[in-house]
Order: C-alpha cells, then structure tokens, then sequence
C-alpha cells in the first residue's frame, strides 16, 4: 500500500512540474474569492478623512492645470491680430 501511494505522490508531482497554466476562472472557489475581494463594503468617503483630504487635493490640482491650459489658450489667442 505504502509503495503505491509514493508511486501517486511521484506521479502526482511530474505533473505538477509539466503543468504551465492552471486556469483559475473554472475554479468556483477561486472566483467567489476574487469577486469577494472586489467588494469595497465602505463606500461613504467621510469615513476616511485622510483619503478624502487626499482626494480634495488632487481635484484642487486638476482644477489648476484646467486653469493655467485655459489661460494660456486665452493669451495665445488674445496675440492674434496684434502682430
């Protein structure tokens, strides 16, 4: 009995080192996980002050750039005809 076990572990083991894929998506517990894991249960944003704060900052910052791209199509624009 014990001879035929090692003799399935071995076989068991050559395959494992032939194997170059394993494809995840058609193993049900693997996909409950993975969609588990995507699942954000806090999604109130005042829950988190220091991400909010982060975030406020970087829309202040986009808010800038939209700003100085404006200005500076104004001013190019505002040059023409005066040459």
């Amino acid at each position: 009995m014990s001879s035929l076990s090692n003799h399935i572990r071995r076989d068991v083991a050559d395959v494992t080192r032939r194997m170059t894929n394993f494809e995840l998506s058609e193993t049900a517990s693997y996909m409950d996980n993975y969609i588990a894991a995507l699942f954000l249960p806090q999604t109130e944003i005042n829950q988190f002050p220091k991400l909010k704060a982060r975030r406020e900052m970087h829309k202040s910052d986009f808010k800038l750039i939209g700003l100085a791209k404006k200005s500076a199509r104004l001013a190019k624009g505002s040059n023409i005809g005066w040459d």
